[in-house]
């Protein structure tokens, strides 16, 4: 997962940072928090 969201955001910021270059079938999508800081408790 780690590897594509790399690639992912490479391509969107390549790509002029535009919403449509960001759905890659709606496995991506845009975010403003760095969801590596949250934590995932149950």
């Amino acid at each position: 997962l780690n590897h594509a969201s790399v690639v992912m955001n490479l391509y969107y910021s390549a790509n002029g940072r535009q919403p449509y270059t960001c759905s890659f079938g709606n496995s991506g999508l845009i975010t403003i928090v760095d969801p590596s800081n949250i934590s995932c408790s149950p």
